[in-house]
C-alpha cells in the first residue's frame, strides 16, 4: 500500500487509528506493545521490494525544552514583584515604599526605581518605630474628646455615659456636655449603680435583653415568682439587679 500510494513508511508516516480517533486501535498490537515491531516490519518490507538498504525506524520523539524559571530583570517594578510572586498593586508598593523609608509615595517612575533598588539591594527594611500615643485633647467639646479616644460620640452613646455617671435626663446640652467631659476627663470610673427607675431601661443601658420574656426569666432566676410585669414586680427586680 505504501508503494502504490508513493508513502515511505517510518514512525511519522504510519499512524495508529488512535491518533485520530483516540480509540484504542489496534488494540492487540498496542496491548503486546509491538507497534514499534510491526513500522520496522512494514519499513523493512518496503525497502525489500524497493531494493533499498533495510533500516530499522527510530520512533519520533518531540522533545521539549525545559522553561527556565523567569528572572526578575529590567527596571519595572511591578514586573520585579509580580516575578517574585508578591503583591505589585500601588496600595502594596505604597506600605512597601514607606518601609523602606521612601516618603508620599505615589508611584512616580523615579519612586519605582529607588524602591526597585531598594529591593534588588537585599536591605531589610527599617522597624518601624512605635507610635506614641496622640496628646490628649484639650478643648471643651465632649464630641470631639471621644473621637480623639476612637470612642463611639453620638448623642445614644453620650446619653449612657451621662446615666452611668449618674446624670439625669441627659438631652446633650452644652452645660450637659461639659459637666459629662469634665467626668471622663477625671479618670473616674462611672458608678456601677445607675440612676434610673425604669427597668426596661436599665437593662437598656446594660445591653441586656428587655424584653418580657427576658425579664421573666431575669425575675424567675433571682426568685420573683408569677412575673407579669407588673410596677412593683419591675422595681423590686431593678432594686436587685442595680446595687
Amino acid at each position: 500500500m505504501c508503494i502504490e500510494l508513493n508513502i515511505v513508511p517510518s514512525f511519522s508516516t504510519i499512524k495508529q487509528h488512535k491518533d485520530w480517533s483516540g480509540k484504542h486501535c489496534p488494540s492487540k498490537i498496542l496491548n503486546d506493545k509491538r507497534w514499534n515491531e510491526l513500522v520496522n516490519g512494514i519499513v523493512a518490507e518496503y525497502g525489500r521490494l524497493k531494493g533499498l538498504p533495510i533500516h530499522a525506524a527510530k520512533p519520533s520523539t518531540v522533545t521539549k525544552p525545559t522553561p527556565k524559571p523567569s528572572a526578575p530583570s529590567g527596571n519595572s517594578i511591578v514586573d520585579y514583584l509580580n516575578a517574585k510572586g508578591q503583591d505589585s498593586s500601588l496600595a502594596a508598593r505604597k506600605k512597601l515604599a514607606e518601609q523602606y523609608g521612601i516618603k508620599g509615595y505615589t508611584g512616580t517612575a523615579a519612586q519605582n526605581l529607588q524602591l526597585l533598588d531598594k529591593l534588588k539591594s537585599g536591605a531589610k527594611p527599617a522597624v518601624k518605630p512605635a507610635t506614641k500615643p496622640s496628646p490628649a485633647y484639650k478643648g471643651n467639646s465632649v464630641v470631639d474628646y471621644l473621637n480623639s479616644l476612637g470612642r463611639d460620640s453620638s448623642l445614644s452613646a453620650r446619653k449612657r455615659l451621662a446615666e452611668q455617671y449618674g446624670f439625669k435626663n441627659y438631652t446633650g446640652t452644652a452645660a450637659q456636655n461639659l459637666q459629662l467631659l469634665d467626668k471622663l476627663r477625671s479618670g473616674k470610673k462611672p458608678s456601677k449603680k445607675i440612676n434610673t427607675n425604669s427597668l426596661v431601661d436599665y437593662l437598656k443601658i446594660t445591653k441586656q435583653p428587655s424584653s418580657f420574656s427576658a425579664r421573666k426569666k431575669l425575675a424567675a432566676k433571682h426568685g420573683i415568682k408569677n412575673y407579669k410585669g407588673t410596677a412593683n414586680q419591675n422595681k423590686q427586680l431593678l432594686d436587685i439587679l442595680n446595687k
